[in-house]
């Protein structure tokens, strides 16, 4: 079966994409509107017994889509002295306040031992709306302790709740569900 319409997740940004087949083709590619990303597009179902049909509130028919579950995103921020800093998704470089900084995410902190570029964190959205989350140092001499360990020159997957120590500076990881 064909599909006149059918929804793909961005490898990319992982934003969700309905995409039209007015042509009636088997597979098609497509540019993200979010991150320019090219997408392949699969409208050929295989499996005849596949509910492909999608129904609004009042069990009315919409139009013929792949059943998805709705897709719940969350974000990411640090908590530093009671003041959250947000994190975006892709590769963010966090790091002390300066007029010289060129950090995306930088922290109002007192602390000689950060250095303005301090750590990388990258953020990646999974196709359930989930975050997946890694630290590493930035080229910088001064400890960075995640959990209480030395990150080194080692990359980290981090959590909701995972604690980012930087010189006297300490970062709580928080991840929650956006509110869409």
């Amino acid at each position: 079966m064909i599909l006149e319409k059918t929804q793909v997740v961005c490898k990319k940004c992982s934003k969700v994409l309905t995409v039209d087949n007015p042509k009636g083709l088997r597979s098609a590619f497509c540019i993200c509107g979010i991150c320019k990303s090219r997408i392949e597009v699969n409208f050929w179902v295989e499996d005849k017994n596949m509910d492909t049909s999608l129904h609004d509130e009042s069990g009315g028919m919409m139009t013929s889509l792949p059943q998805m579950d709705k897709v719940l995103e969350h974000t990411a921020s640090l908590l530093v002295e009671d003041h959250e800093y947000q994190l975006s998704i892709g590769n963010n470089i966090v790091g002390r306040w300066s007029p010289v900084s060129q950090a995306d995410v930088q922290l109002y902190a007192q602390d000689d031992f950060l250095s303005r570029q301090h750590v990388q964190i990258n953020v990646y959205r999974l196709a359930d709306g989930k975050l997946r989350i890694t630290v590493k140092n930035n080229k910088n001499k001064n400890e960075t302790l995640v959990k209480g360990e030395d990150l080194g020159n080692y990359t980290l997957v981090v959590k909701d709740g995972d604690t980012i120590m930087r010189g006297n500076t300490e970062a709580k990881l928080i991840v929650k569900p956006s509110s869409q």
